[in-house]
């Protein structure tokens, strides 16, 4: 929380969905990225547009967040495909 205007980020989820993601590397890289498209989902809903400094600040954050997860799904994809 940034500014203490957000709501809590928890997210509910079964334990088996929980622990698919855990040992799955690929599976949690794209549910984070994911999360992170939907959050801009949400700001862009709100009419938070990246034309003022301080939402384009969370912009940016988040588009770089959801840009270093399916960097991340790349990169274990190419772990699987090379060491199998």
């Amino acid at each position: 929380m940034m500014d203490g205007s957000r709501k809590s980020s928890s997210v509910h989820m079964s334990t088996p969905f929980a622990i698919g993601l855990l040992e799955d590397r690929v599976k949690f890289k794209f549910y984070a990225a994911r999360n992170h498209l939907n959050s801009l989902k949400v700001m862009e809903a709100k009419g938070e547009t990246p034309h003022s400094a301080d939402v384009r600040i969370k912009w940016e954050i988040t588009v770089e967040n959801l840009l270093f997860h399916l960097v991340g799904a790349m990169d274990s994809l190419l772990v699987r495909i090379v060491l199998p």
